[in-house]
């Protein structure tokens, strides 16, 4: 039996977040924030693999309406 894991993360230095409450006329919110992923997987005799994966982010918005 083979196992593998990975983990990272990145930052997002500036993101359009789509919003739909119009700000001065547009539709899209700028923002921040991080990235991150998570990566398992488990090998069994050579012929059963098992794999997740999970990728996501958190994003704070700077310009435009409140992020909640």
């Amino acid at each position: 039996m083979q196992v593998t894991a990975s983990a990272g993360g990145w930052s997002v230095i500036l993101a359009a977040v789509p919003d739909p409450y119009h700000f001065k006329g547009r539709n899209y919110d700028y923002g921040t924030g991080v990235g991150f992923y998570g990566q398992f997987g488990a090998t069994m005799f050579n012929c059963l693999f098992f794999r997740f994966n999970y990728r996501g982010g958190l994003i704070g918005t700077v310009n435009g309406n409140a992020s909640h």
